[in-house]
């Protein structure tokens, strides 16, 4: 049975035996906050957006096109200065030749005469312009030139004043973009005045406010003027959790997209509903901005799914297999898409991948090398360079769900440095000789594409797609250097990319191959697509103002096995945005008691051995880089 996912608040009831193992229930308990309620509840109630931050974003471009008509109207103040002014008084040296002087500038010259006396009274004609190089002819200070000086001045203010590119042109287009903006507030408002609860709210909300703003984005913008809004939103709106830190890495991921002729005109198209959707999105002020995500994309993927197939080929890999494109979902296409033009443009970048580097802490280094037809490394020797048994941290057992992921939260923190990801294997030795272990696999830790950090964007494209990632392969490579058995249960855990990451090693029939695979927890990861065996228990926390698990455009499906929790915790005054993984550790350290939660929890705690007498566990971590042949070798790939 399957507790619920998001919706209205208030406390609510335990399953009982007579529900049916896909009925959603509801769950309440105190935050944080004085007077807040987390909830874990049945899916309800319609998407809001703050339209204040359209307004705001409306004000501020209001506000830049009045700054440049101000400074249209100085422009035309000064015209009118340089338009009165009078060439100064005194005759005018041009009309009367006798006021100029030649003055040397550099040796003098001998040719046709020598000095002002002897042919240089007056100002030389063509036939005499060659006759001294080295001589200028000057003119009293401040009469020269002054007709000149005046046209020129004249027409450079003409060209600032009106015309392409002018201040009055910008000023327009800004006004204009203003009220394209407010007139997308005032359509949602409405949209949302006149909505009523109910299964297909989200989807008419989406529907009908997207059709409008793609309506007013459809003139064209040119790329890097969409490049800048965005930005400009990202900073007016502190969207920072959406978007990445880095200006660089945000245009090299911006840059993929708009180069490819399939998806530039979809950005283009959908400006003003994507900047409202991220503004919207990064303020988690609803706990429902994952299901207007999921909602968005869902309807997106469908859209671009016939052109994206199009650049497909028959079969593509998904992890160890080998399958027919059209099994994949349309999201999944576009993902796949997405994560081939991501590794050719990192590919032009970076160089040439040729593997990976996967350090123990106080171990040797193992290279595991980029193997197309074995892309997750299974089976063969073991790398050399395994910690001892013994050569490892002996860290508290692991209790509980909230325990792993603040576990998974330090080891992030504790990364190497930033170019390398990181990955921990905790091993559980059993007093009656048995051995389980639990693979911790922490999220996104670098926004770029295919730079030597693997826990990147590269990654999560591949890994929403199912294509082989790095970090899937990392993952089996530290496992085998941990020494995990083929019979020993294994559980991983994953936080964002992570959990995409350790979901699709749980649902690939070759992994199943070579090890044990039993239990599965994931936090704020889109792992909907993905289908897994019923030998593996999964528990997924999700939360309802975490736009992340929305990502690929999927609900997960409820059944015996596979358990979600969707909680929300948008009033329980838990700071960082609720992607962070402290929002579902404490949701998860206060909820009431749940069978569900609870039996996945026993599961676990057996592999972890918390509470068992006798039972040791040692963790190793490591650390996981990409090697890549330099750029210069005249090498190429693609993904």
């Amino acid at each position: 049975m399957s507790p619920a996912i998001a919706g209205a608040g208030g406390a609510g009831r335990s399953p009982s035996a007579d529900d049916a193992t896909d009925a959603p229930y509801r769950l309440g308990w105190q935050g944080d906050g004085s007077g807040t309620v987390v909830t874990a509840t049945i899916t309800g109630g319609a998407y809001e957006v703050d339209t204040a931050d359209l307004d705001a974003l409306a004000s501020t471009l209001t506000t830049a096109a009045d700054w440049f008509d101000e400074a249209r109207r100085h422009a035309l103040d000064a015209r009118a200065e340089v338009e009165a002014v009078q060439p100064p008084t005194g005759p005018d040296p041009w009309k009367n030749p006798n006021l100029l002087t030649l003055k040397p500038t550099c040796a003098p010259s001998t040719a046709g005469g020598g000095d002002n006396s002897n042919g240089f009274g007056a100002p030389p004609s063509a036939d005499q312009s060659g006759t001294a190089s080295c001589l200028s002819w000057e003119a009293p200070s401040g009469t020269f030139g002054f007709g000149i000086a005046k046209s020129t001045a004249l027409a450079d203010l003409d060209a600032l004043i009106d015309g392409p590119g002018s201040l009055a042109d910008v000023a327009q287009a800004l006004h204009a973009l203003a009220d394209d903006v407010t007139r997308c507030s005032q359509v949602y408002q409405g949209a949302e005045t006149s909505a009523t609860a109910g299964p297909g709210t989200p989807a008419a909300a989406v529907a009908q406010w997207h059709d409008y703003c793609t309506h007013l984005s459809q003139d064209g913008i040119t790329d890097e003027a969409l490049f800048g809004l965005i930005m400009l939103v990202n900073f007016l709106t502190r969207g920072g959790a959406i978007l990445p830190d880095g200006v660089d890495d945000a245009f090299d991921t911006f840059n993929v997209i708009l180069n490819s002729s399939d998806l530039a005109g979809w950005v283009r198209n959908d400006l003003l509903f994507l900047l409202a959707l991220a503004s919207g999105a990064s303020k988690a002020r609803t706990g429902s901005e994952a299901a207007i995500v999921e909602t968005y994309l869902a309807q997106t993927a469908e859209r671009l799914d016939p052109a994206i197939s199009a650049q497909l080929p028959d079969q593509i890999r998904v992890g160890s297999r080998l399958v027919p494109t059209s099994s994949l979902s349309p999201m999944e296409r576009v993902a796949a898409y997405l994560a081939m033009r991501s590794a050719d443009h990192a590919s032009d970048r970076y160089g040439t991948q040729t593997g990976l580097t996967i350090t123990p802490r106080g171990g040797a280094p193992v290279r595991v090398s980029t193997n197309s037809t074995n892309p997750l490394g299974l089976g063969g020797a073991v790398p050399s360079g395994a910690p001892p048994p013994d050569d490892g941290q002996k860290p508290e057992a692991l209790g509980a769900p909230a325990d792993v992921i603040r576990y998974s939260d330090q080891v992030q923190a504790d990364r190497k440095d930033d170019s390398t990801g990181v990955i921990s294997v905790l091993r559980t030795d059993h007093a009656d000789g048995t051995t389980s272990w639990l693979v911790v696999v922490p999220g996104t830790a670098d926004w770029g594409l295919g730079g030597p950090n693997p826990q990147d964007l590269l990654t999560n494209f591949q890994a929403v797609a199912g294509a082989p990632a790095d970090m899937e392969t990392a993952v089996i490579a530290a496992m085998r250097q941990a020494g995990v058995g083929p019979d020993d249960p294994v559980g991983l855990y994953g936080h964002s990319q992570g959990g995409i990451v350790v979901a699709r090693l749980a649902e690939d029939p070759g992994v199943a191959e070579h090890y044990n695979v039993t239990t599965l927890l994931t936090a704020g990861s889109p792992v909907g697509g993905i289908d897994l065996p019923d030998s593996v228990n999964a528990l997924h926390l999700e939360n309802g103002g975490d736009a992340v698990p929305s990502l690929d455009a999927a609900p997960n499906p409820a059944s015996p096995h596979r358990v979600t929790v969707r909680i929300n915790t948008t009033g329980a005054g838990i700071p960082k945005y609720p992607h962070h993984a402290s929002h579902y550790a404490q949701a998860l350290e206060n909820m009431p008691a749940d069978p569900n939660v609870e039996a996945w929890t026993a599961q676990m705690r057996g592999l972890t051995g918390a509470g068992e007498e006798g039972a040791v566990t040692t963790a190793y971590v490591f650390d996981i880089e990409r090697e890549r042949m330099p750029r210069d070798s005249g090498s190429s790939s693609h993904f």
